[in-house]
């Protein structure tokens, strides 16, 4: 009974109350994978201003991190959150793709939904501040390419948040996914950026590069029609 007293109080206020479970905890499971699979440095792609890196660090992460973020503002504060950590290395600003180039980023009002493709209105009639307030000119390079000079034997974890560009970058980190037995990416559900690539494309793509799906985590929903619109999904490769 005190206890569904104190959940309800903390649903007034937005907060969910329930056991903790490391199973249930998808950081905590990264962290478990990683170690039981030998990938000691994570790859952040689309790092944006580290959210990601950070929450993995709380989870007991204690490998090396390498980010990648484009974008001037979220990368200067990426350096910042990565400057407390001696083993959190951000490379220059740069895109990861699939051939490189330059290209023009579409910057969100959230920075966290900031693509290189157009944005479609199901994503920003869901979310009216991730619309698009400018463009920038950005470097772009195919992973294989964007740690070239880094050791042969090293093993990756490799998390991609790209927003609709996911194909793209695994076109250009296929020289090194076999040195990479476990992947986070976030996926969508329903076509939110006009090109972008879907869950189901992915994980079909994924199974064809020798991987399988083994844990879903929500995204980003709808806040009117409680959709859920993006997905996190954990993906372990068969020869890990």
């Amino acid at each position: 009974m005190l206890m569904h007293k104190v959940k309800s109080i903390g649903r007034r206020f937005g907060v969910e109350m329930n056991r903790y479970s490391p199973v249930c905890d998808q950081y905590d499971t990264l962290v478990f994978l990683a170690g039981r699979h030998g990938a000691g440095t994570m790859l952040d792609v689309g790092a944006n201003i580290g959210q990601f890196g950070a929450r993995m660090i709380r989870a007991g992460w204690s490998g090396q991190i390498l980010s990648f973020e484009p974008l001037a503002d979220a990368h200067a504060a990426l350096v910042a959150e990565a400057s407390a950590h001696r083993r959190w290395q951000v490379a220059p600003p740069l895109a990861i793709g699939a051939e490189a180039g330059t290209v023009d980023i579409n910057v969100a009002g959230n920075l966290l939904s900031s693509s290189i493709l157009p944005m479609l209105a199901r994503h920003s009639d869901a979310a009216p501040e991730s619309a698009y307030v400018r463009t920038e000119t950005v470097k772009v390079l195919p992973l294989a390419e964007a740690i070239a000079d880094r050791p042969e034997s090293e093993r990756y974890f490799l998390k991609i948040d790209v927003q609709g560009f996911e194909a793209e970058v695994l076109r250009g980190a296929a020289p090194v996914l076999p040195r990479c037995p476990l992947l986070h990416i976030e996926m969508s559900l329903t076509p939110l950026y006009e090109g972008g690539s879907l869950l189901c494309g992915l994980v079909g793509d994924l199974a064809a590069l020798g991987y399988r799906c083994i844990g879903l985590h929500p995204g980003f929903h709808d806040p009117d029609s409680r959709e859920m619109l993006q997905a996190d999904g954990i993906f372990l490769r068969d020869d890990a």
